[in-house]
């Protein structure tokens, strides 16, 4: 950023832009403010169904490198105004904005932004208002001043959302008690110092969502390979360079395999071939698999799968998780240190197989 007294706007995520405003499409996507300001407020648009969503703020003083204050909060239905962050002094801050809650639990948009009195309109066909302290400068996501040396895609289920995390094995789910931010790929992100995009949904699969025990399923409504194949088409991996694709799935089709052979054959093909998919249609260097923290019966069969892509040329390796501790969060999902531990092994893994890049 310019020294200069401008308020700059930068965007990470998936995203798009209605009449709503600029929408944050995926668990972990948001938006930056970078500049001089005293007061931060937000016009958001929200529309929730049974559960709210959420979104956390998080503030960083120039020169400072770590998160000084950080809250989060609910979104309300409709269009209403947040106070974001208030300070006794002016002075150049990093303030982040991110959806801490995954797309199926409610849409959040961001209609304005309102720094000491300026304006920045994000709706489409929204004109941007004249300000009074310095122009708003739009940053592009892929300039090289912006832009992390690499890039990380999460594919994932609800560990990848950080669902429960926030919550203990006696709580009922409720969206207060998910949280990226104590999730495993933003943890990893942050230490490795890499941008991010996520696609995941809680209860997803390769063949089949979650099935609870004594239903027969297959439950096949927006399945991965569906959802990628949507945000494909949507141009949502255009302009982008991947260094990884780390990819954590199989435990809710376990939910239906259940152990037997033909319903594990089935998964193993469509789940090889989804990467493929996904390695050919998008600029990836290599695709990590990872496995094994909430249950291990796939172990076996993701491990082949993987060394079967490796085989044919395709630059794929699996990760076991080893030991990932108590599953103390909502409905026995990984808590903050379980999802520490992952990020921690997932790092190792990186830095010694990717030394070059990260």
């Amino acid at each position: 950023m310019s020294q200069n007294t401008g308020k700059e706007v930068f965007i990470n995520g998936f995203h798009h832009t209605g009449t709503e405003g600029l929408f944050l499409d995926q668990s972990g996507s948001y938006m930056e403010f970078r500049g001089l300001c005293k007061e931060l407020k937000a016009e958001i648009y929200g529309a929730s169904g049974e559960y709210p969503a959420f979104l956390a703020v998080a503030v960083k003083e120039e020169g400072d490198s770590t998160v000084k204050w950080r809250r989060s909060f609910e979104i309300q239905n409709g269009i209403h105004e947040y106070d974001l962050y208030h300070a006794e002094t002016e002075g150049r801050r990093t303030v982040r904005i991110l959806k801490i809650t995954e797309e199926q639990y409610g849409n959040v948009a961001v209609r304005k932004l309102m720094a000491d009195g300026s304006e920045r309109f994000f709706s489409a066909g929204e004109p941007i208002q004249d300000v009074q302290n310095g122009a708003w400068v739009e940053s592009n996501p892929n300039s090289a001043r912006d832009r992390k040396r690499n890039r990380i895609l999460f594919l994932g289920d609800s560990m990848t959302c950080g669902y429960g995390v926030d919550g203990t094995i006696r709580d009922v789910f409720t969206t207060a008690s998910e949280n990226f931010m104590k999730a495993y790929p933003y943890l990893l992100a942050q230490k490795l110092d890499a941008d991010y995009d996520t696609l995941c949904s809680s209860g997803d699969g390769i063949i089949s969502r979650y099935v609870d025990e004594g239903e027969e399923g297959p439950l096949t409504e927006d399945l991965m390979p569906a959802l990628f194949d949507r945000a494909l088409r949507q141009g949502n991996f255009d302009h982008k360079e991947y260094s990884m694709v780390i990819c954590n799935l199989g435990t809710n089709d376990a939910s239906y395999i259940r152990g037997i052979p033909e319903r594990e054959n089935k998964f193993a093909k469509a789940y090889r071939d989804f990467l493929q998919t996904v390695y050919e249609s998008i600029h990836a260097a290599r695709i990590v698999v990872v496995y094994g923290i909430m249950e291990k019966s796939l172990t076996e069969c993701i491990e082949k799968l993987v060394s079967e892509l490796r085989e044919s040329g395709i630059p794929a390796d699996f990760v076991k998780i080893e030991n990932p501790g108590e599953l103390n969060g909502v409905c026995f999902h990984p808590g903050e240190a379980a999802h520490k531990t992952v990020s921690e092994q997932i790092y190792e893994y990186v830095k010694e197989v990717s030394e070059e890049s990260f």
